[in-house]
């Protein structure tokens, strides 16, 4: 059959199944019971699993947007969250307090770093709720509103960045190939039924009407001259020829 891209081989397996509801009982070429719903569940969980695949990477696509709008997101609260403990003034924090509270809410090094890293960014905004009911003094405590901010980012990415990895497509990409690969294999078997239902074995005209070729034999192949070609003359003898 050669090679055939998934669609023709869909394609092909439909043209099958329309062919063969044309054909009378009597018509040798009928297919049987057995061969016909084969092919039809096949067909089925090609078409089932290929609309899977197309759902898997439409939710990959939709989760993937969610994260990468809200990571950001969370990355500038974090920043929100070093800003406040950075600003607060003496008369209410003292510098050792305010290095205390920085250490506890994770920033290392007492300087925001490098936010880069998702890994840390949930470290970090894990901390933030975690820790802040017992940073002291209380004046050092992250505000409700921004840990509420940070909560909710929190919640998104909890649920969308498990979708966003490549794994659930990659599973509905491997069903699909099984599927195809027994799509195939029942084509082929019901090309090598009509071949069977004919002395005319692969040269069989029926082979056209579901898309195959039928084979064609060198005796049978066209001369140019019947194609229309008209073969070279041959050269005239030269003057002076015995």
């Amino acid at each position: 059959m050669g090679h055939l891209s998934a669609n023709q081989i869909a394609q092909t397996a439909e043209l099958i199944l329309a062919t063969d509801d044309g054909r009378l009982p009597a018509d040798p070429f009928k297919l049987p019971v057995v061969f016909r719903s084969l092919l039809e569940d096949r067909l089925l969980s090609y078409r089932t699993v290929s609309q899977n695949l197309q759902a898997a990477s439409g939710q990959r696509s939709g989760h993937s947007g969610r994260v990468k709008e809200s990571l950001p997101r969370l990355r500038q609260r974090l920043r929100d969250g070093f800003k406040f403990l950075d600003a607060l003034p003496d008369f209410r924090v003292s510098e050792s307090e305010k290095q205390s509270a920085l250490l506890a809410y994770g920033w290392s090094g007492l300087k925001v770093g490098n936010l880069e890293p998702k890994d840390r960014v949930f470290e970090l905004a894990r901390l933030a709720l975690s820790m802040t009911p017992s940073v002291q003094p209380p004046d050092a405590r992250y505000p409700q509103d921004l840990l509420a901010q940070i909560e909710l980012e929190l919640s998104i990415l909890a649920e969308a960045e498990p979708g966003s990895r490549i794994g659930n497509r990659s599973a509905a990409t491997q069903a699909r190939d099984r599927a195809l690969k027994e799509l195939h294999r029942a084509v082929t078997r019901l090309r090598h039924y009509y071949i069977a239902c004919s002395d005319d074995i692969d040269e069989t005209p029926e082979l056209a009407k579901i898309g195959m070729n039928p084979t064609q034999r060198t005796g049978q192949r066209k001369t140019k001259a019947e194609n229309g070609v008209k073969p070279p003359e041959k050269p005239l003898p030269s003057v002076g020829a015995g």
